[in-house]
């Protein structure tokens, strides 16, 4: 049993505690009964209850009474529980980039809501509905504060009429404060827990809550059992596997849309070939055109300049012997010249 313990240990190198965002030891630090006062130490200081708001005893949920989907399967929540008033709270961490994980946290809400309807149980009776969702990525990238309140407001006058179901998003991408010695407030110190676990070699001295404390020893893998820790390793296991099949999935998408982005350049590359060739001709016909156009004007133009000429020496009674010298015609041309001109005048 020890062998095996510190075999398993050996896995996790030179850390001295385990990760407290993996899915075993998040239900181990919130969800079990020998810890229900980590979980109110986390949902007082974010949810920012204090004096006689605050929660002071929580009831867990066991999973097998989590609320029903309509195709009777059960929805699997990380962590549930009721506090003195009977409200609702969920937690929820989530590791890995959901598309629709915003949806589920919505759907988990309103079933768990929906859910206090039993027999005999009137409408006015159902209690609010809080979620806490903890990532490790951005989920609302326009939003610079690590955690965000989501509440139904009235749009025109904000004031919150709709209260039994809010929502609360602590995103851990957004927590930038790595020296410990910066943690003002125990919301910064939960977040820090969270983030930093890897680099933590014991609790840092800023940090002097007990529950804090606790949640550091709960964390430290020697204080874990062979049991526990080769669930923890197949949860872990089980995660790397699913992100490496994404990252094959995405390698596959960019791969094919590479073919696919080649293979539209090659047809555009080709139709653009196709219509340099098709531009070419045209204007190629078009320059020809252009040349015969002037050639024929140039012609005409100086087969007028010859009528002129000829006329103009007529006029002035020279000899066609001196004409043909002086405009290097010849008997003939000049005849079809005299001819063209005397059709004209007749026309006219």
């Amino acid at each position: 049993m020890q062998t095996e313990s510190c075999e398993t240990l050996d896995m996790y190198g030179n850390n001295r505690y385990l990760n407290p965002t993996n899915d075993i030891s998040f239900k181990k630090l919130f969800g079990t009964e020998d810890h229900k006062n980590l979980l109110i130490s986390f949902l007082n200081s974010m949810l920012g209850l204090k004096g006689k708001r605050c929660i002071q005893d929580v009831k867990l949920i066991p999973q097998e009474l989590s609320p029903l989907f309509g195709d009777g399967k059960r929805s699997i929540l990380d962590v549930q529980c009721t506090d003195a008033t009977g409200t609702h709270y969920i937690v929820e961490m989530q590791n890995d980039y959901t598309p629709d994980f915003v949806k589920r946290t919505q759907m988990y809400t309103s079933h768990t809501y929906v859910s206090q309807l039993g027999k005999g149980t009137k409408q006015i009776e159902l209690s609010p509905v809080i979620l806490l969702a903890i990532t490790n990525y951005t989920v609302f990238p326009k939003k610079k504060q690590p955690i965000s309140y989501h509440k139904m407001l009235d749009v025109e006058t904000l004031e919150n009429d709709l209260t039994d179901i809010s929502y609360v998003f602590i995103d851990l991408s957004k927590f930038h404060k790595k020296d410990a010695n910066e943690l003002e407030t125990l919301v910064d110190k939960w977040m820090y827990f969270f983030k930093y676990w890897e680099k933590s070699k014991s609790p840092p001295k800023t940090i002097t809550e007990p529950e804090l404390i606790e949640a550091y020893d709960t964390m430290e893998k020697f204080n874990w059992d062979a049991t526990e820790l080769n669930v923890y390793l197949k949860a872990d296991i089980a995660f790397a596997e699913q992100q490496k099949s994404k990252e094959e999935e995405h390698q596959k998408g960019l791969k094919e849309g590479r073919e696919e982005g080649r293979k539209e350049e090659h047809t555009k590359s080709k139709k653009q070939i196709r219509e340099i060739k098709q531009k070419s001709e045209r204007e190629k016909i078009e320059i020809m055109q252009k040349a015969e156009k002037e050639k024929f004007e140039i012609m005409q133009k100086a087969k007028q300049d010859k009528i002129n000429m000829l006329q103009e020496l007529l006029r002035q009674g020279v000899q066609i012997t001196t004409i043909k010298k002086a405009t290097g015609l010849n008997q003939s041309e000049i005849e079809k010249i005299l001819r063209s001109i005397n059709h004209h005048e007749l026309s006219a």
